[in-house]
């Protein structure tokens, strides 16, 4: 009985949050950004306290060359956290792409 919890626990651990997490970031490593768009979306509404999925999704979608895309996880991602310059940055990118040049500077 323990065996089989350990199992559980172990399997699930394996395919959580962080391990789905790590998956996303590797698939926007590799260029991948299609399947990172499905899995930061998937972990931007299970984590919606975390910046880090809607970073990644946003950054995802300006990979796919999709910036109107961009902006809003970019947002959320910012709200959650404000000291993320990365995030800033991508923001201000994908906003002048759009023609917001207004706010990119701001």
């Amino acid at each position: 009985m323990i065996a089989v919890l350990l199992f559980l626990f172990l399997a699930q651990a394996q395919d959580g949050p962080a391990a789905r997490l790590n998956r996303a970031d590797e698939d926007l490593a590799r260029g991948r950004y299609r399947e990172a768009v499905i899995h930061y979306t998937e972990l931007a509404a299970a984590l919606p306290r975390d910046p880090r999925p809607s970073a990644g999704l946003g950054a995802a979608q300006l990979g796919l060359h999709h910036p109107e895309l961009a902006i809003g996880p970019l947002e959320r991602a910012l709200a959650i956290d404000s000291n993320q310059w990365e995030v800033r940055l991508m923001l201000a990118g994908a906003l002048s792409a759009v023609g917001r040049n207004e706010r990119a500077v701001a």
